[in-house]
This record gives C-alpha cells, sequence and structure tokens, in this order.
C-alpha cells in the first residue's frame, strides 16, 4: 500500500477526525492492514480565509508548500488536507511535490458525490454549498460544480455569516457547534437546491454529532474514500 500524508492542524480537530474516519473505513483486521499514515498537525499555518480575503497569500502558500515537502520528505506517496480553502493552493502544492505524489482534491471529489446524489433527469441541478467566506470567495466549488454542468448556490448574507460563527466562534474554539446556527442556513439552501456540500471540515466536524438531511455530502467523507482507495486499501 502507498503512505498516506495529511498536511492538517487546519484545523487541529478537523485532522483529528479525518484520521479517525480513515481507520474506521479502512477494512482492516490487523494493525498491518491499516494504511500507514503521517500526520503534520500545523497550526502555525496562517489562516486561509484570512490570507485569500485580503490578498496576502504569501505566507499561507509557503506554509503549506513546506508542509507538503515534508511529508513527502518522511515518505508520502499520496497527501491530503482536512481544509477546504486550503485547496486554493493546490496547484501549488502539487507543482512542489515529485510527480509521483498524487495529492487528492477534496473540493472535486465532493462535488461529483453531490451530484450523484440529485435526480438524474434534473438538467441543470443546484448544489449548495456551506462553505467559509475565504472559500466561496475563492470560487473554487462554484467553478467545479459549474464545469459539471449544474448550478452553485451560496448562502444568503445572514445564513452566511451564522455559518462563520459557528465554524469560527464554536468549533475551532473547542465548543459543540450551535444548531440553531447550522439550521438557519440549511432552512435558507434547502428550499433552493438538489443536494448540499458541507464543504468545510469544521462542518465535518459538527456532523459528528448532529444528524443531516440525505442530500448533504460531507467534503471530508469523499476526501477519506478517494484517500483509502488511492493508498491501496479497502474502503467499507
Amino acid at each position: 500500500m502507498k503512505t498516506l500524508g495529511i498536511l492538517g492542524g487546519m484545523g487541529p480537530k478537523a485532522t483529528s477526525v479525518l484520521y479517525d474516519r480513515i481507520v474506521d473505513h479502512t477494512d482492516a483486521h490487523t494493525d498491518q492492514e491499516h494504511i500507514n499514515t503521517i500526520i503534520l498537525s500545523d497550526g502555525s499555518i496562517p489562516d486561509r480565509t484570512v490570507a485569500i480575503v485580503s490578498g496576502d497569500t504569501a505566507d499561507c502558500r509557503r506554509a503549506l508548500v513546506e508542509g507538503a515537502r515534508k511529508l513527502e520528505a518522511m515518505g508520502a506517496e499520496v497527501i491530503i488536507m482536512p481544509c477546504n480553502t486550503a485547496h486554493y493552493f493546490i496547484d501549488d502544492i502539487q507543482q512542489a511535490v515529485s510527480d509521483n505524489i498524487t495529492v487528492l482534491n477534496m473540493n472535486r471529489l465532493a462535488v461529483e458525490d453531490a451530484l450523484a446524489l440529485c435526480d438524474p433527469s434534473v438538467s441543470e441541478p443546484r448544489i449548495g454549498i456551506m462553505a467559509t467566506d475565504g472559500t466561496l470567495a475563492t470560487g473554487l466549488y462554484d467553478s467545479i460544480v459549474s464545469e459539471c454542468g449544474a448550478v452553485p448556490v451560496s448562502p444568503d448574507e445572514k445564513s452566511q455569516e451564522e455559518l462563520m460563527s459557528l465554524i469560527y466562534d464554536d468549533i475551532k474554539a473547542g465548543l459543540k457547534g450551535d444548531s440553531s446556527k447550522f439550521k438557519r442556513c440549511s432552512d435558507d439552501l434547502n428550499g433552493r437546491t438538489d443536494a448540499v456540500i458541507l464543504a468545510c471540515t469544521e462542518l465535518s466536524v459538527y456532523k459528528e454529532e448532529n444528524p443531516l438531511p440525505p442530500n448533504y455530502v460531507d467534503a471530508m467523507d469523499s476526501l477519506v474514500k478517494a484517500a483509502v482507495t488511492e493508498c491501496g486499501a479497502a474502503y467499507k
């Protein structure tokens, strides 16, 4: 099997949840059947949303590239990042490591899974994106959704404010997520979408204790499945 490298710390809890899901979804019966995994949880990486919104991305880009190179030096053959917003820099990261190293794109994987939930008779399904201001500002999900012939849908202004508070004031602060904040955003999107993507790994943490509607896709789950299979293990 290939060795997996996790470029984490964005945030630390999301990194922990990601690794737990990889272990839980690897069809293994002994220690030796699990994927060799190197976890770099670097909490000093600058905030991705702040960097992108401000336009001052140099330090963030440098930290992510250095982290990927460290993982390569330690033997990683597949690299994943438990941060949707950090995928703004995915091309820089891929170019910084050897050609034989795969850097999986969580954003694209999540869009593919969301489209699979949509009614095939709908010519232009509408995909809701629950993400940070930074991820929305990059248009990363919008461009992928549009490329696939679907329509990206963002929360309204008030819903987005509630979502950012859930992500930063609750989950990143080590608190349990306020379900009323999530519900405000969910209620807004449910009436005008065919599927919704949890496009922030702090929302993946929130999902650990809160059930979601059946037409919701957790981008972290999409990444876990791809990582397990890309490394040569069996996904369960």
